[in-house]
């Protein structure tokens, strides 16, 4: 039997240099919750009030549990699924594809294609979900997609086609919707499972990118050549960057549950919808995008004015 004191001061230092525990600390501290109840930090003076650790024994069970939450957690050995991160690839890759149109003057390629790339968005995280395949590593790399896709791209297409003309102002605010969609994305992670939960807080940044590419498919619709400084182009384009970061509340597919019953009409609808689409589908995908941001400013308007409501009544009372 060894003494506590002699355990905390003679076991090597960890991987990260963090005591002896190379990951971040639970109610054990190694996260295994199996020997330390006591202090939350990860040091050698907790470790000598653990009255857990009393035998060498303890100190060899304690070491094959780190090793085996550093391998859980760091080793790549287990492999990656293909299916999702292949599609949230091909998302990336209509992302870059349209920087390319965009900077070579066709917009509407550039526009299409930031339109395809919300198809492999939705796709990606719908197969991970059917397929129990979501990974840490799918998350982030669906995040680094939708900046390029819904971020950069966007904001390059309108920058060449209609705010240039502003020098640098026009710089200024394509700059902004991208830092905005970079910033969004990232509250987005942090906030997953707690406070961000069906409903979305702040416009999604792939709704911003759709709404500017609809824009640029209807204007070739009826018109040719590019808009001249645009003043009302500008101000949507940072409009939508602030209603990225924003915290009003915007809904999204994901809330729609595929895998359970649904009322017929909402199959209705979607043939609805599809028919429409090959109808017009540069005026639908305009309408559609127009719904759906007058949707949320309009929903918010309306909490807003509810919840003063509410605290009048209180006041009241």
């Amino acid at each position: 039997m060894f003494a506590n004191k002699w355990i905390a001061s003679d076991i090597p230092r960890g991987l990260n240099g963090c005591g002896l525990w190379p990951f971040p600390s639970t109610l054990n501290c190694p996260g295994t919750g199996l020997f330390y109840s006591g202090s939350s930090s990860c040091n050698r003076e907790s470790l000598s009030l653990n009255p857990y650790i009393q035998h060498a024994s303890d100190m060899y069970l304690i070491f094959l549990a780190n090793i085996h939450y550093f391998y859980y957690n760091y080793s790549m050995k287990k492999g990656i699924y293909i299916l999702p991160n292949g599609l949230t690839l091909c998302g990336m890759f209509y992302g870059f594809y349209s920087i390319l149109s965009a900077i070579k003057g066709n917009y509407v390629h550039a526009a299409w294609a930031i339109m395809i790339a919300n198809v492999f968005d939705g796709l990606d995280g719908w197969v991970a979900r059917l397929t129990h395949s979501t990974t840490r590593f799918g998350i982030e790399l669906d995040s680094l997609s939708d900046l390029v896709a819904f971020g950069v791209a966007p904001a390059v297409m309108i920058y060449k086609w209609s705010i240039a003309p502003f020098n640098r102002i026009g710089i200024a605010v394509a700059f902004f919707f991208a830092a905005c969609g970079a910033l969004r994305l990232a509250r987005y992670n942090v906030q997953m499972g707690s406070t961000e939960s069906k409903a979305f807080t702040g416009m999604p940044i792939p709704g911003a990118a759709s709404v500017l590419a609809a824009l640029v498919i209807f204007y070739y619709e009826f018109w040719d050549g590019v808009p001249e400084k645009n003043i009302f182009i500008l101000f949507l384009t940072l409009s939508l960057a602030l209603l990225m970061v924003s915290t009003l509340r915007f809904h999204g597919l994901k809330e729609i549950d595929f895998s359970k019953r649904k009322p017929f009409w909402i199959l209705v609808a979607f043939v609805l919808f599809i028919a429409i689409m090959i109808i017009h589908p540069a005026i639908a995908l305009f309408v559609f995008a127009m719904i759906y941001l007058a949707e949320g400013l309009l929903e918010n308007l309306f909490l807003y004015y509810r919840k003063r409501n509410m605290r009048t009544a209180e006041v009241k009372k």
